[in-house]
């Protein structure tokens, strides 16, 4: 048997997505194990099981789970929150223990190390909407962009590049609004940035942050007014079905292919 770790929020404020991670990874690996995909499979007789724990996006927690993990003889990890894994980047590299996050920040993935990502890095993505923005600008003044994220390395992870990115093809990057992960309500923040001219709002949180920014805008009237977007990990299934029409125009970066798009998954 081979063991595989799973270290994430699965409950607290980040747990909807975490949720969701866990439940997809239990699928794929059960998938793995017993179809295989083109030119990889498990040796027969060998299978797979997964261990999760629940970190609540405490860091203790998930060094504590890291070790017990480690002590059992896992050979991957999936490491949920990259906070985590910008911790435990230094840990799986003395252990020769391989891991995946679920989101990619400059200090996890830089200098190379034993943690990887599927997605680039949190500026990586921005760089490609704001040429995406400015490609399709059509004003003579430079468009006004703001971040608008958790008081988190996840959260602030596209700032300070992202800002440095946006000012060096011409836009007017304001300074980030700060939002709890589950915010209550976010009008002080969204008439802020109206009285200031903001055209685009990028939300760099998970979707449970987005939708009650997106009500509130809504309820404010100003969705029309100003556009949103923001990390993919801000886009779900789940933030179409809270917000219906309000989401219409919603925009990302796309760093990996919706379910939809992957053969094996339509198939089954």
């Amino acid at each position: 048997m081979v063991e595989i770790g799973l270290i994430g929020p699965i409950t607290g404020a980040a747990s909807g997505p975490s949720q969701y991670g866990l439940r997809n990874t239990i699928d794929y690996l059960r998938y793995f194990e017993e179809v295989g995909i083109t030119g990889l499979s498990l040796p027969p007789g060998v299978t797979i099981k997964l261990i999760w724990a629940d970190d609540t996006m405490e860091i203790p927690k998930s060094i504590s789970a890291y070790q017990r993990f480690v002590e059992r003889g896992v050979v991957f990890l999936y490491i949920y929150n990259p906070t985590s894994a910008e911790v435990l980047k230094p840990r799986c590299g003395k252990d020769e223990v391989p891991a995946i996050s679920m989101a990619a920040t400059e200090a996890m993935i830089y200098p190379p190390g034993w943690i990887y990502a599927y997605y680039p890095t949190e500026p990586e993505r921005f760089a490609v909407l704001a040429d995406w923005i400015m490609g399709n600008w059509d004003e003579e003044r430079p468009p006004r962009v703001v971040f608008m994220g958790t008081d988190t390395p996840y959260g602030r992870a596209v700032e300070v590049q992202g800002i440095k990115y946006g000012e060096s093809i011409g836009m007017e990057m304001l300074p980030m609004e700060i939002v709890p992960i589950m915010p209550l309500d976010t009008s002080p923040q969204l008439l802020r940035l109206v009285e200031r001219g903001v055209d685009f709002i990028y939300i760099s949180s998970m979707w449970v942050t987005v939708v009650p920014v997106m009500k509130d805008a809504e309820r404010l009237g100003i969705t029309g007014k100003i556009r949103f977007g923001g990390y993919e990990n801000s886009q779900a299934i789940s933030l179409l079905e809270a917000l219906g029409p309000t989401a219409e125009g919603y925009f990302a970066a796309r760093g990996a292919p919706w379910y939809e798009e992957v053969p094996f998954l339509t198939d089954m």
